[in-house]
């Protein structure tokens, strides 16, 4: 199954359907702010991800469960022991992918901190469970079409709370002086209410931070009475 296709199934199943466009955009967001050009895939972190949809992070843990046993090619489950040494017990050892891991046999890798090969137990062990992305399939699999863009215009039309997760979306994307980050979010939400070129905004979200800074802009510039948000990202790009 696609990765879309999953989401979407997923958001469906657990009375998120209204908020299916919203997790959409989050993890294009995520996965375009965090990778790094010469990484094939990108640690996804709950805690962070809910930052961008605000659903829980027991929520988030528990779609991108689902996302990694219905999608394994763009989502990874995984495990990642703390070092089985006396003396490193606190340390990290070692990442076990989940359809690879098996209960008490010795994993095949050394321990990253002792460099010693230890057996893993999920219920005497400590380990932390963590999710990695394939940050280039997931960005093309999750490319943004006009039909979806054009939904969430009509969504952002009848939910004001779904105006807010986009600006919080946008606000994570724009390198913001500190202190900023409030008054740039009301000037986003002014926007969207007066603005349908914010279609441009929307489309560029998994690009530049640079390109949706200067979509923002240039419709600034034709705005009556809303320029705070215009000000501030004029004077950010000025330092």
């Amino acid at each position: 199954m696609s990765l879309r296709e999953a989401l979407h199934q997923y958001c469906k199943d657990n009375d998120l359907k209204e908020l299916t466009c919203i997790i959409h955009i989050a993890f294009i967001n995520y996965t375009s702010n965090f990778s790094k050009d010469f990484l094939e895939w990108v640690n996804i972190s709950p805690l962070v991800l809910n930052n961008y949809i605000g659903i829980g992070e027991t929520k988030i843990i528990d779609l991108l469960s689902f996302l990694s046993q219905t999608s394994p090619e763009y989502i990874l489950k995984e495990y990642r022991f703390n070092c089985k040494n006396e003396a490193f017990l606190e340390s990290y050892g070692v990442t076990i992918e989940e359809e690879d891991f098996v209960e008490n046999e010795q994993c095949t890798d050394p321990c990253n901190k002792c460099d010693e090969f230890h057996t893993y137990s999920l219920s005497t062990d400590k380990y932390v469970m963590g999710f990695s992305g394939k940050i280039k399939d997931i960005l093309i699999d999750l490319k943004l079409t006009d039909e979806d863009i054009s939904k969430e215009l009509v969504i952002m039309n009848t939910n004001e709370d779904h105006v807010e997760k986009i600006a919080n979306l946008l606000v994570l994307k724009l390198n913001l002086p500190n202190g900023k980050e409030e008054e740039a979010k009301k000037g986003i939400i002014k926007y969207m209410h007066t603005f349908r070129e914010f279609t441009k905004v929307l489309s560029d979200i998994s690009g530049d931070a640079s390109k949706i800074t200067k979509n923002i802009v240039n419709i600034g510039k034709d705005a009556t009475g809303i320029s705070d948000l215009k000000d501030i990202l004029m004077s950010s790009s000025d330092s």
